[in-house]
């Protein structure tokens, strides 16, 4: 009769043979997770960019326009997590116990080449004064190139720095003059002009098609020349972005908020998956985490943004910008300390009016009065927010009949813009709460929602919105939130975002 006893796998020849192969899975597994960004350090460079004051330095909007250009290629070919400040960090200002390399340049034009001045290094060994040093004038692309090339922990992947920067560099200087004044309302026109002659001259680059996405948006949301057609072309353009250079971080950023504020958070959301995925320590994806959180009422993607942001910083004064879902969080502080000051940029408008939206909401009318007078001279950029700004103005005046005026007329302005941005909309909703319009506010509070504006939370504890509660069909919207809230949590749990 045989035995039933079996033989140790020990004594089995087959258990021998199948070792190596377990191993050497085993061991590709280890390596996939190792190269893996999502189970990797985030690597920071922290990038300031200096003010020129030699013959020819650039202007300070090219200087910023340069630094973005920087700063898409490092995110980009190395998924490095970039912060930028306006100065250099005093030693109390680092973030304690936080590694970092530093990148701190100035440029200047000379004829068609560039030619930039730089420190790099470790933030441990940053002088107080660096000295910088200067590199040979050289066509704008091989600048770039040879600049990054000193970040240490940068390796740049084939022919990624042209998909980026116009090789050039009759391409480049048109690219980088549009990228400094498309904010202007009244240059979109000549930015757009040489946007057009350098992606003309550098078909492959992905980054005249993002400012040419940019422009579009820009002016069809800021009613600069209102049109849906408008805001069709500028996604096309981040789409076409997207085929040059798959996943790269700002076109991502721009796609999905652009989504998000047409209504179309499903793709959106799967969007900033994705870029969470590929680039998980980047600002553009932490930044998208919580602009298309906040917008679809996922108020924990909201949280894992703000905390990723906080996390690659490396200079306390300056977190990340502009941080609303910090405000539908509750953390009021952390949101003022985002509006810091960065004067004579066009977006000063904006951060002002939050200034004065915040304090506002706060109750301290008088605080909020002096923020919304300052935002009258803030003229050149964002004129919706300049028009709002003075609604709030005139009603804190006293002057409810001039400000509910402007209000409908701003109203009827947006009115035509299908589907674009509802959480503005829904400040207008606030506007007209506050100005004792109910009405109104619940008209604008569910188009904001049919624009997909959806944080449930901000539609339930808005100061500005309290006039509302108890009604049956403020109660009846905030209900179709809940239940819109319950579905998306249980499409897109916070765990399928690994940033």
């Amino acid at each position: 009769m045989p035995s039933l006893r079996s033989t140790p796998a020990y004594r089995n020849p087959g258990w021998f043979l199948a070792l190596p192969a377990l191993l050497i899975a085993l061991l590709l597994a280890w390596a996939a997770r190792r190269a893996d960004p999502r189970h990797q350090a985030p690597r920071r460079v922290l990038m300031v960019v200096l003010p020129g004051t030699e013959a020819g330095a650039l202007e300070p909007g090219q200087l910023q326009a340069l630094a973005l250009l920087v700063k898409d290629v490092l995110e980009a070919n190395g998924g490095i997590a970039v912060t930028q400040t306006p100065t250099l960090p005093a030693p109390g200002d680092r973030m304690p116990g936080r590694e970092g390399w530093v990148l701190a340049f100035t440029g200047s034009r000379r004829g068609t080449d560039l030619e930039l001045r730089a420190w790099t290094g470790p933030l441990a060994e940053l002088p107080a004064s660096p000295e910088l040093a200067r590199s040979t004038p050289a066509p704008p692309a091989q600048a770039v190139g040879e600049l990054l090339s000193r970040v240490s922990s940068v390796a740049l992947k084939g022919d990624r720095l042209g998909i980026l920067v116009p090789r050039s560099p009759e391409a480049f200087w048109p690219l980088l003059e549009a990228m400094a004044v498309f904010g202007e309302s009244a240059r979109g026109d000549e930015a757009l002009a040489r946007v057009v002659e350098s992606e003309a001259r550098a078909p492959g680059c992905a980054t005249p098609a993002i400012l040419r996405g940019q422009i579009e948006a820009f002016r069809a949301v800021e009613r600069i020349l209102p049109s849906f057609e408008a805001l069709d072309r500028a996604r096309q353009a981040y789409e076409e972005a997207l085929r040059r250079a798959p996943d790269h971080p700002r076109a991502s950023h721009l796609l999905a908020r652009l989504l998000a504020d047409t209504g179309r958070m499903k793709e959106a959301l799967i969007l900033a998956r994705r870029l969470s995925r590929a680039h998980p320590h980047t600002q553009p994806s932490y930044q998208t985490l919580a602009y298309v959180g906040r917008n679809a009422g996922l108020l924990k993607l909201v949280e894992a943004g703000s905390t990723g942001s906080r996390d690659i910083l490396l200079d306390s004064r300056y977190p990340a910008r502009l941080q609303i879902g910090l405000l539908y969080l509750g953390r009021w502080d952390e949101f003022e300390a985002s509006l810091w000051p960065k004067p004579g940029e066009p977006y000063e408008a904006v951060i002002l009016f939050h200034r004065g939206y915040l304090e506002l909401l706060r109750g301290r009318r008088d605080q909020a009065l002096a923020h919304f007078r300052r935002l009258r001279g803030e003229g050149r950029a964002y004129p919706r927010y300049l028009k709002l700004g003075e609604v709030f103005r005139l009603s804190l005046e006293g002057d409810a009949r001039q400000a509910l005026k402007r209000l409908n007329e701003l109203d009827r302005e947006l009115e035509g813009l299908r589907g674009a941005d509802g959480e503005f909309t829904f400040n207008l909703a606030e506007a007209y709460a506050l100005l004792g319009d109910r009405e109104g506010a619940f008209d604008l509070a569910g188009r904001a929602l049919a624009q997909g504006f959806a944080c449930t939370r901000w539609y339930e504890e808005s100061p500005l919105m309290a006039p509302m509660k108890g009604s049956p069909r403020w109660e009846a919207l905030l209900q179709t939130l809940r239940e819109r809230q319950v579905r998306l949590e249980g499409q897109f749990p916070v765990s399928d975002f690994p940033s």
